[in-house]
C-alpha cells in the first residue's frame, strides 16, 4: 500500500502542477513551483493556492482564482 499511497500522492501534484503551470507566466516560476510542489507537496499547494488568493479582488468572481490572469 506504500507505494499505492506515494503513486496517488505524486499524480496529484502533477495534476495541481499542471494548473500553476497554466497560470503563471514565467518559466522560471513555474519551475521553482513544480520543485516546490514535488518537495513540499500539500503545504507548498496551500500557499500557492493562498496566494492567489490574496491576489484577488474582493468583487472577483470564482473563476478567476482558476483561470489565467490577464496582462
Amino acid at each position: 500500500w506504500s507505494i499505492a499511497t506515494l503513486f496517488d500522492a505524486y499524480a496529484g501534484f502533477v495534476t495541481f502542477f499542471v494548473w500553476v503551470a497554466y497560470k503563471e507566466p514565467k518559466l522560471l516560476m513555474k519551475l521553482g513551483w513544480f520543485v516546490l510542489i514535488m518537495a513540499l507537496g500539500n503545504i507548498a499547494m496551500a500557499i500557492y493556492v493562498l496566494r492567489e488568493l490574496a491576489r484577488l479582488s474582493p468583487d472577483a468572481p470564482f473563476e478567476a482564482l482558476l483561470l489565467k490572469r490577464r496582462a
